[in-house]
C-alpha cells in the first residue's frame, strides 16, 4: 500500500523543500492519510480541481501553487482546504523548491529553449545559459509553440500568450525563470543575458530596464512573457 507520506517523501527527493523561498509554503499542505488510490496533478487547487479529483477517485493532488500560503484564521465550505478534508483528498504544494530543483521547472524551460552551459540567477531558482542566436520574435514563436503543446486547451484562447518587448539584439544568452520573474530584468542583464523569458512581467518597467540598462552594464536587454492563468492549469490523473 501506498501511502500519502510515501508520495510525499519521493516528491522531497525530487525538490527538497529548503530550496524553496523563504516567503514559500511548499509541503504536504493537507493530510487526510490513507492509502493513494490515484494522483492529479495540477497548477492550482480550486473547487473545480477538488470535485475533479474526488469524481476521479484521486486521494492526493499534487499542485505547483501553494493550496494555504498564510496562517488560517478561520474555516468555512467556501474554503478549498476545507473542502479537501471534506473529500479526504490530501493536498502535496511544490512550488518554489519545484522551480530550483535539479531537474525541475527552470531547468527543464531550459532543455526546451537549447540553452547551453547555464548557471544560476535569482536565489538559485533561475537559470542562464548560451543559446544559438535568435532574434526575440522567433524566440516569441517558439515560446508561444513549444509552451502550448504543453498545456490543457482553455475554453477561449490560446494555451499560451506571449508578449515581449525587442531590444533589436539577437538571443545568445537567455535568462529563464518561471513565475512572476519581471522584478529580475537587471539581475538577468548583470549576468550577460539579452533576453528573460519569464512567466510574468510589467512590460512598461521592462521597456524602462530595456533603454536605460546600458548606463549600468554596456548592454540592452529583451523580455519575452508567457503570463499563465488559472484557466489554463495543466492537470491529468495517473494511477499511484
Amino acid at each position: 500500500m501506498t501511502t500519502v507520506q510515501q508520495v510525499y517523501e519521493v516528491m522531497q527527493r525530487l525538490a527538497p523543500t529548503e530550496l524553496a523561498e523563504h516567503w514559500d509554503n511548499p509541503g504536504l499542505l493537507v493530510d487526510c492519510g490513507g492509502e493513494v488510490r490515484r494522483v492529479l496533478v495540477t497548477l492550482d487547487i480550486t473547487p473545480e480541481v477538488v470535485a475533479e479529483a474526488a469524481a476521479k477517485q484521486c486521494t492526493v493532488i499534487v499542485a505547483h501553487h501553494p493550496v494555504i500560503f498564510d496562517p488560517l484564521k478561520r474555516l468555512c465550505p467556501a474554503d478549498v482546504p476545507y473542502q479537501l478534508v471534506q473529500a479526504g483528498i490530501s493536498a502535496i504544494c511544490m512550488h518554489t523548491n519545484l522551480d530550483a530543483a535539479e531537474g525541475g521547472v527552470n531547468e527543464v524551460l531550459a532543455g526546451i529553449f537549447g540553452m547551453r552551459n547555464w548557471e544560476t540567477f535569482a536565489g538559485g531558482c533561475g537559470r542562464v545559459g548560451e543559446v544559438d542566436p535568435i532574434p526575440v520574435p522567433e524566440l516569441a514563436k517558439k515560446a508561444q509553440d513549444a509552451l502550448g503543446k504543453r498545456c490543457n486547451l482553455p475554453e477561449t484562447g490560446p494555451a499560451v500568450q506571449v508578449k515581449y518587448t525587442d531590444s533589436g539584439r539577437p538571443v545568445r544568452r537567455l535568462a529563464v525563470i518561471s513565475g512572476a520573474g519581471g522584478s529580475l530584468f537587471e539581475e538577468a542583464i548583470a549576468m550577460g543575458a539579452d533576453c528573460l523569458l519569464t512567466g510574468e512581467a510589467d512590460p512598461t518597467r521592462n521597456v524602462k530596464w530595456s533603454r536605460t540598462s546600458s548606463a549600468h552594464s554596456s548592454r540592452s536587454s529583451s523580455s519575452v512573457s508567457t503570463p499563465s492563468t488559472k484557466g489554463r492549469m495543466m492537470r491529468t490523473a495517473v494511477s499511484a
